[in-house]
């Protein structure tokens, strides 16, 4: 007669339609239900779609506690979300590729000033010496450059210096003298690899400039690498852009001061070649800066070559830098002036007084001069037995005819040079015959 209770009531009786429960049956059994049954409930696990369908028989499993499936706490709000994963290897340093290396490069050469870290530069120089056989020549000197702009030395200049004879037929104009300029200060003792600039310079020599041929002469220079051969094919490229009257208002006048300088640190003494650098010094007179006018003067003098035309050209601009320069300078340019017969007596005496002032000695009595001779540079004996002779036929004053005409030039004097040799084998012959 007493009413049911409501909880046993709404509580099912059975989990299966069957006369037998197991549930009941078997008060265990949601201890023997697999581990992901017994902390998520087979209702969770259905609306998350991450579980099949439970047996008919665990279904009525609603009743248990499901506390554990539930979190009500600060980390309700936060929402989890997979963000795209990036796969840019090549923009790491430690994996860079050639593009992120130069590109760090040009960063580097851009702020000079920035100080990196020593594990930066150590990290960059690895990489740069994993990839040097991948890199083109014009890439390896901006490396190069930056490294040597804030005095890194880790090795990668030797690496640089093995890897260009290997590629040596990859360099143009500008990479071929950026290297030279690089590794004449940093790998002094990879003479090979100069050789093998050197060697590849009549390939681009049309894409040097004069101020690339002044770099690549000093560069040399640098490196105790005396090579007359490079020396006269540039000087034929030298004497063909000061000959052409479309250069005449191209040429610096630090320019032609830097030529003088280097053909002079080469010791190479060709007549025709400072006859066209002392009539354009004497167009650009009025430009030349003071330490330019010492330079020029010291390749002179250095080299013993009189130019009357120079001095008497130059003479009131170095009358009026003459308390500019130093002593050295002033010593220079003094005893070129004296041993020349240029009849330049203002500037003697200027730089007699100069000299004492400068000095405080007094300047020892000039002989008389004799008169002066009609050719600038024709009252010198060649110093050098054998090679001037040559080297004067390779290029006229006025017409240059380049390169082909010097080969032309040379060819005519073989010939000649055959047809005396028949000549003699056949006075000789008729000399044994007759006897």
């Amino acid at each position: 007669g007493s009413s049911p209770d409501p909880r046993q009531t709404d509580r099912p009786t059975t989990c299966c339609p069957s006369s037998t429960c197991e549930l009941e049956a078997n008060p265990t059994l949601p201890e023997m239900l697999p581990i992901s049954c017994r902390l998520h409930p087979p209702q969770l696990q259905l609306a998350a779609g991450s579980a099949p369908a439970p047996p008919s028989c665990v279904r009525g499993l609603s009743h248990l506690d499901v506390r554990a499936a539930t979190s009500d706490g600060p980390q309700r709000s936060i929402r989890f979300k997979l963000r795209p994963i990036r796969h840019d290897y090549q923009n790491v340093l430690v994996n860079a590729d050639v593009r992120h290396l130069v590109q760090t490069a040009e960063k580097l050469l851009v702020d000079v000033g920035t100080k990196k870290k020593r594990a930066f530069w150590e990290i960059f120089s690895k990489r740069a010496k994993l990839s040097m056989h991948l890199l083109q020549p014009l890439d390896m000197a901006i490396i190069g450059r930056a490294f040597d702009e804030h005095d890194k030395d880790t090795g990668v200049f030797q690496e640089m210096a093995a890897m260009i004879p290997l590629r040596i037929t990859r360099f143009d104009g500008l990479s071929l003298v950026a290297m030279a300029d690089l590794l004449s200060r940093r790998a002094k003792k990879a003479m090979d690899t100069f050789r093998s600039l050197c060697s590849h310079l009549p390939n681009v020599m049309h894409q040097l400039s004069l101020n690339d041929i002044v770099q690549l002469l000093f560069a040399l220079d640098r490196v105790d690498h005396i090579d007359r051969t490079v020396c006269r094919r540039v000087s034929r490229k030298v004497a063909a852009r000061l000959s052409h009257p479309e250069t005449k208002t191209q040429v610096e006048a630090a320019t032609i001061a830097g030529l003088a300088a280097a053909f002079a640190l080469h010791q190479y003494r060709s007549h025709p070649l400072y006859r066209l650098i002392a009539r354009r010094a004497v167009m650009l007179a009025d430009e030349f800066d003071t330490p330019s006018l010492g330079r020029l003067f010291h390749a002179f003098n250095s080299l013993s070559l009189d130019s009357v035309e120079m001095i008497e050209g130059m003479e009131e601009v170095l009358i009026e830098r003459l308390p500019l320069f130093s002593r050295e300078e002033l010593s220079a340019i003094k005893e070129y002036v004296d041993d020349s017969e240029a009849g330049v007596m203002n500037l003697r005496d200027a730089l007699d007084q100069v000299w004492e002032v400068t000095t405080g000695e007094r300047p020892k009595e000039r002989p008389p001069r004799p008169p002066p001779a009609e050719d600038a540079f024709g009252s010198y004996e060649d110093v050098e037995s054998g090679g001037e002779e040559e080297e004067e036929s390779e290029f006229a004053e006025d017409d240059y005819r380049g390169e082909e005409g010097a080969e032309d030039k040379s060819r005519e004097r073989d010939t000649d040079e055959n047809d005396e040799e028949k000549r003699e084998r056949e006075r000789e012959r008729r000399d044994d015959r007759g006897r």
